[in-house]
């Protein structure tokens, strides 16, 4: 795996270079007006993220943005600036709305896109020497046509070298793997702190904070797949299948939290609390050996239902108990739905 994942990175890093590489070529030799542009524009897209589903994303963006942002850069410029040049000073706003409204719409490249192609224009126009003559609209068009041909060898270079190796889906897969191991070590924690009736503490916060931020970003992978070159649209079901089981083992964990720091009145017997102990050790390995997809999959609730053998459903039980089990027994059910919908995901 180690090996794969070295292999991918060298092809990222070569796919690059061939990119800027061809892109500073290009703009040299036939001299174009702005043509630095054109590499700037094929770093900028590669700075977001290597793998094929999110370049070809910001590269859509990045077109459409820079698009969008010039056109509003001449409107202003023609109507506002050149009939008063104090609306330049507004200038600095543009700036510093282009990485809020970044920020604030969820990393949305077009926006920040339109407010930083805007501001790079209305600079050259503020910058300009008075007796120097800038023909904006040619300025704009110009820096338009290089961004278009950055995106042009962008695609040629995803299409023709390495293309499978730098696919969003392996990625999606490894970040699957980080999720299940954070799940497997906090099931271990929160499962030790119900035992010994001890609260989770702030410091102990991240651990499940890790476990919703893996969920998040496997989300923002699998939004940037439909956009890969020859995706299969019937795989989809098995992603939207795979998150929604990933979203529900979020809910669990926080719930088996809420357990352990409200548990209320309970007494378990020093049986009880190692069938606990064992069951939580049958999960944590269960989320470890998850992606190592094992043909001969036992499933994870039986083997907590054998742990168990009717405790603590006994009458006595108090509702904590009760409560925490039933907790685990649905998580367990998320493990065995979890192994059966990653032998659909493709691995590559």
């Amino acid at each position: 795996m180690a090996a794969d994942k070295n292999t991918r990175k060298y092809h990222e890093a070569f796919k690059i270079a061939v990119a800027i590489t061809a892109g500073t070529f290009i703009y040299q030799f036939f001299q174009l007006p702005y043509g630095h542009w054109m590499p700037l524009a094929i770093a900028f897209i590669y700075v977001g993220g290597k793998t094929q589903g999110l370049v070809m994303k910001r590269a859509n963006d990045r077109f459409l943005g820079n698009l969008f942002g010039l056109l509003f850069a001449g409107l202003f410029a023609s109507l506002l600036m050149s009939w008063d040049y104090r609306w330049g000073y507004i200038l600095p706003a543009i700036w510093f709305g282009a990485f809020y409204f970044y920020f604030l719409m969820d990393y949305w490249y077009f926006i920040r896109q339109v407010f930083l192609s805007a501001f790079a224009v209305l600079l050259v126009a503020i910058m300009n020497p008075a007796h120097e003559n800038l023909n904006l609209w040619e300025t704009m068009f110009d820096r338009m046509i290089c961004v278009v041909f950055g995106g042009i060898v962008l695609l040629i270079c995803e299409f023709t070298i390495f293309r499978e190796s730098t696919s969003v889906k392996s990625d999606i897969i490894e970040m699957a793997g980080k999720f299940f191991y954070d799940c497997s070590e906090y099931i271990i924690s929160v499962s030790e702190r119900y035992l010994k009736k001890e609260n989770i503490r702030y410091e102990f916060w991240p651990e499940l904070a890790s476990v919703s931020e893996k969920y998040s970003a496997g989300k923002k992978l699998y939004s940037s797949l439909e956009n890969e070159l020859g995706h299969d649209i019937t795989q989809n079901v098995h992603y939207e299948k795979f998150y929604d089981q990933m979203r529900k083992i979020c809910g669990l964990l926080r719930s088996m939290k809420c357990i352990v720091n409200h548990p209320g009145e309970y007494n378990m017997t020093e049986g009880d609390s190692m069938k606990i102990r064992k069951a939580s050790d049958v999960l944590s390995k269960s989320f470890k050996a998850l992606l190592e997809q094992k043909t001969q999959w036992v499933s994870v609730r039986e083997k907590l239902l054998d742990i168990f053998r009717g405790a603590p459903y006994r009458e006595n039980a108090s509702f904590p108990e009760l409560l925490f089990t039933e907790k685990m027994m649905e998580t367990a059910d998320c493990a065995d739905k979890m192994h059966e919908i990653l032998s659909s995901l493709p691995h590559a």
